[in-house]
């Protein structure tokens, strides 16, 4: 199985599949899309699609949040 070659739709099938539940509303689109159902997406037109994804929607959920540290503040006066 090492070097065969898999056609560039059989990946994007496999990585659409792959793809938790967080992201079905996303891969359902990609999939009903004129270039998936067309043959013509390619794996990098994916790839920036589902990073795009990530960054805007998936972070405004709240999913990927930043944890910060919150420190407690004293204040004291000197004379």
């Amino acid at each position: 199985m090492l070097g065969k070659k898999y056609p560039e739709r059989e990946i994007i099938t496999k990585v659409l599949r792959s793809l938790t539940s967080k992201w079905l509303s996303k891969a359902n689109a990609i999939v009903e899309g004129v270039q998936y159902k067309s043959g013509t997406l390619t794996f990098d037109q994916l790839r920036g699609n589902l990073i795009t994804y990530e960054m805007t929607i998936l972070d405004q959920n709240g999913e990927n949040k930043k944890k910060s540290l919150a420190l407690k503040a004293s204040s004291q006066e000197e004379e």
